[in-house]
């Protein structure tokens, strides 16, 4: 049975540092064969590891800031919201089990000795993209195990990136995986590099799921803003925004960035799919005026499925002025093809949208933060070998460069999205399957027939970028 050492905070109750002694009952450090109670005041920062650690089990209710320290061979349970969170000092976990999230949405983190997730969420970046995070993997061959999840936010810099011996030019003889019950989806992010598979030469083997879906990083995330027709642009102001007169009205910033468009110009729209078909939903178009100081300066259309549900609606006069937020709400049903069609247009001068919500009773199903980050896509740039799934949809795009092969268990697709293969001279064999739906695919490198193997396209367009030999085949 484990040891309980449990944290009082020092003398004053408010103490941080979680390698002082001074901060644990009966000024003792917990040891390799403990577990680290933490049950710290509501008003109590965040707990600080800067140095090397070694503990069974670290159970807490305030997060733990890794600055720079190293945590091995603990299981971390956090409860009440507290999370293990990395910072731009760096840090790193060995054969750790995570039963809590672990935040790497700034900064960056190593793991070494492989990770075990249970259950817990593995975020690298944030939503908005003004943030990135690296995790590195080092220290040779291991595994990330378990059940969990591992986010990409938003910024073009997140990266997951394994690293071997130094061994330049050379093939890899160390293996990273993915194990079956880990997904790593999200926006944007970069797993591995070229510089490292060249210079620090390790096999990234999948036997997950990688998928470039546009998931967000929590839940409670408004969706990224993937328009169906653009309008004329994006914009945002700073000004404070008044929400008092909304129900239920989203954060202050997301009223300050929206999408636009003029009376002389193509419409705004946006495709909301995956819902039940026939099945009433109630959406809420989230609107403010930012450019016009008095009534009767502009009209703005609203359509469901079609149909306008508002027409010429002056978002000055219905919210009482300049940056004053307002919500317009209908009910709709959704078509037979399970989606609702929302577009926004304008009548006299110009018409925006901040952000509009699809709600299933009380419960947000679909959304979209109109003018905020747009979606993007992954890419493997590794000695990758693929058992698992890897796929790109929501319009987000997925590119394997390099050298990397499909195993008989795998498959890669692309459903309304972009799927580049290959590149340069590099060869790559698929021996699992490859589909394409409503998307375009562009087959790279050096390949033939035989390599290319199951390919199949439904709808959508295929370019040959690289060299194909197909002698005495048909392609």
């Amino acid at each position: 049975m484990l040891a309980v050492v449990a944290w009082d905070g020092g003398v004053d109750g408010v103490g941080t540092n979680f390698l002082d002694a001074v901060n644990w009952v009966g000024d003792v450090l917990p040891g390799a064969a403990d577990t680290a109670l933490i049950r710290a005041a509501g008003t109590t920062a965040a707990i600080r590891l800067s140095g090397a650690a070694m503990v069974a089990e670290i159970d807490t209710t305030s997060s733990l800031l890794l600055d720079g320290g190293t945590l091995a061979g603990a299981k971390f349970v956090g409860s009440d919201g507290a999370q293990l969170i990395a910072t731009g000092n760096g840090g790193t976990l060995s054969g750790v089990t995570l039963a809590s999230d672990l935040d790497v949405s700034s900064g960056s983190l190593t793991i070494r000795d492989g990770v075990t997730l249970d259950g817990a969420k593995v975020r690298i970046g944030d939503r908005s993209g003004n943030t990135s995070g690296s995790v590195f993997l080092e220290g040779g061959t291991q595994t990330i195990a378990g059940t969990g999840e591992i986010i990409f936010g938003a910024s073009s810099g997140n990266s997951f990136s394994p690293r071997g011996a130094y061994n330049p030019g050379q093939a890899p003889t160390e293996t990273v995986t993915i194990g079956s019950g880990v997904t790593i989806r999200g926006n944007r992010g970069q797993i591995g590099d070229g510089y490292a598979a060249y210079y620090y030469p390790i096999t990234l083997v999948n036997q997950g799921t990688i998928t470039a879906d546009a998931s967000t990083p929590y839940a409670s995330d408004l969706d990224y803003d993937a328009p169906l027709s653009t309008g004329y642009g994006t914009t945002s102001f700073s000004n404070a925004v008044d929400l008092s007169g909304v129900t239920t009205p989203l954060p202050e910033s997301v009223y300050k960035t929206s999408r636009y468009t003029y009376s002389w110009y193509s419409p705004i729209s946006y495709r909301f799919a995956d819902l039940s078909a026939g099945t009433s939903y109630r959406v809420r178009f989230h609107l403010v005026n930012d450019w016009y100081d008095s009534a009767g300066q502009q009209g703005t259309n609203l359509a469901l499925n079609g149909t306008t549900v508002e027409s010429a609606l002056d978002v000055f006069t219905a919210s009482g002025g300049k940056y004053k937020a307002l919500v317009r709400e209908f009910d709709v049903n959704a078509d037979s093809t399970g989606t609702i069609l929302a577009s926004i247009s304008a009548t006299t001068g110009s018409a925006s949208i901040a952000a509009i919500e699809v709600l299933s009773g009380s419960t947000r199903v679909a959304s979209v933060d109109a003018g905020g980050p747009g979606i993007g896509g992954f890419s493997i740039a590794a000695h990758f070998e693929n058992r698992g799934t890897v796929s790109a949809s929501e319009g987000e795009s997925l590119s394997l460069p390099g050298a990397w092969t499909n195993a008989a268990t795998g498959s890669i697709t692309a459903t309304n999205a972009t799927l580049d293969l290959g590149s340069g001279s590099t060869s790559w064999t698929n021996l699992g399957t490859i589909s394409a739906t409503d998307s375009t695919t562009s087959l790279g490198g050096s390949l033939t027939i035989a390599a290319l193997g199951a390919f199949s396209r439904t709808r959508g367009t295929v370019n040959l970028t690289g060299s194909l030999d197909n002698t005495a085949k048909t392609f």
